[in-house]
């Protein structure tokens, strides 16, 4: 009787556990899958509110603490609805934090609705005026993400201002924005900085170099991976700016750099960060050594990225093999994803069949799972079905595998998912319900509205109710 107590706790903890998880920051990273966070179930019809219009009440009338849960919430779901109210936010608030948050989300849906307002915080730093350090770099780095073409001067003149907590930050985003209008002018800024350890600005100064293709700074970057009394960092970046560059007088020297490092395995994973940009013979016969016999488990991870980005044939054995067997997590990861830049044919018919595999680990099945909707591999979504349908009954663990793969689902924007949408209404547990309404408003699937309206009735969980009364 007590071991059959112990066992209920610990499946009503994994489920607590579960539902109270929030933000995940990376797409393919399953560990926790986020849920409502709404605290109230509606019981009655005065009380019964639309989810989204209690969460732009929130957003508009609540304490900062319940303003970020609901951006956390937001962002979880992909939910680029509410962009218009956190503009206004961010226009008002004084909480650099709240700010940092919101400029996030924002960069996140690449929705540059926010940028006068990040160019009206930055300019006054360039007259002295003070400035809260958190919330400058927030807008300078969504400036950044949104590739603003009107911050490049500012940005550029930022770069001269003594600011140090801003420079390196700075510098970065110039390269986002890859615009090389001034790129001379980061060259005496280099000199100022380099082999200083005790910030960023030289690193991102060379990462700029690197992203906007500024040609002039090759043969600098050149001394750098050839001096070994240079800084390690310094050395790493410079690997791979020379590699975003393209020039080939780079390759031999790259190629030297990840032979003759030895022990130093960092370094060589970089020169070979920088080695998979060149479309060369040489380079695809190294990578795909790399992938199948480096010890260093991040030269692995990179060998994948390059592979895939030539979209090398040779390559799909061993990402095959790699996605089964290696013994990191992070390679097999590397993988999947490195598969799914393949499209449909081989490799994607790999990922479907690794995800339908119930022998394989949930955590990997589930960041295939990601990839082949991520992708819209031909065959995931019957595949899908043959999983619900293996899942659909089952309960605890096993059906907590149901409810993830589900969730994925509800934020992807591919119609064909909309049969699987309109079964997760029928589903006896809420959490799979709601994630089909949310997949429904997502794809903008007006056909299956009527059903879902049909949740909004007695009997039915508040929750459910509540985010079907969403689509009105």
């Amino acid at each position: 009787m007590v071991k059959k107590i112990v066992i209920l706790l610990s499946f009503s903890m994994i489920s607590f556990l579960w539902a109270q998880s929030t933000g995940v920051s990376d797409p393919y990273d399953t560990t926790g899958g986020a849920f409502i966070g709404d605290k109230k179930s509606g019981s009655s019809e005065e009380n019964l509110q639309s989810i989204r219009d209690e969460r732009k009440e929130v957003l508009l009338y609540g304490i900062e603490s319940e303003v970020r849960e609901v951006i956390g919430l937001i962002g979880d779901e992909n939910d680029e609805s509410y962009n218009e109210e956190l503009i206004m936010i961010l226009g008002e608030t004084e909480n650099p934090v709240l700010a940092s948050d919101i400029y996030a989300l924002l960069a996140r849906f690449e929705d540059a609705g926010a940028e006068e307002i990040a160019l009206a915080e930055l300019s006054p730093i360039l007259d002295d005026f003070r400035f809260q350090e958190k919330r400058a770099l927030s807008a300078i780095t969504y400036l950044g993400d949104i590739k603003s073409d009107k911050a490049v001067d500012l940005l550029y003149d930022l770069a001269k201002k003594d600011e140090p907590g801003l420079t390196g930050r700075v510098v970065y985003n110039i390269g986002k924005i890859a615009n090389p209008s001034r790129a001379e002018e980061l060259m005496d800024l280099y000199d100022e900085y380099q082999g200083d350890s005790s910030n960023d600005i030289a690193m991102n100064i060379i990462t700029a170099w690197g992203e906007m293709k500024y040609a002039p700074a090759t043969e600098t970057l050149l001394e750098i991976i050839d001096d070994s009394s240079a800084s390690t960092t310094e050395r790493e970046y410079a690997a791979v700016a020379l590699g975003k560059l393209g020039d080939l007088v780079a390759l031999d020297p790259l190629i030297s750099l990840y032979n003759d490092e030895g022990d130093d395995s960092m370094v060589r994973a970089f020169a070979i960060s920088g080695i998979m940009y060149f479309e060369d013979p040489r380079v695809e016969d190294l990578l795909l050594q790399a992938l199948k016999r480096d010890s260093y488990w991040k030269i692995r991870v990179t060998a994948c990225e390059g592979l895939a980005r030539m979209k090398s044939e040779r390559a799909i054995d061993i990402l095959d093999f790699k996605l089964r067997r290696d013994s990191e997590n992070n390679v097999k990861k590397a993988a999947a994803k490195a598969l799914g830049e393949y499209g449909n044919g081989r490799a994607g018919d790999i990922l479907v069949e690794y995800f339908k595999n119930e022998s394989n680990g949930a955590e990997l099945r589930l960041v295939v799972f990601k990839v082949l909707m991520d992708k819209q591999i031909s065959g995931t979504v019957p595949a899908f079905e043959e999983v619900m349908a293996l899942h659909w009954d089952k309960k605890d663990t096993q059906l907590e595998f149901l409810k993830r793969c589900c969730q994925i689902a509800s934020t992807t924007e591919w119609s064909a998912l909309s049969t699987l949408y309109r079964r997760m209404l029928a589903h006896v547990d809420n959490y799979i319900q709601i994630y089909g309404i949310r997949g429904i408003r997502v794809n903008g699937l007006n056909s299956l509205y009527g059903e879902v309206k049909d949740l909004d009735q007695d009997g039915v969980n508040g929750l459910v109710r509540r985010e079907a009364k969403s689509l009105e």
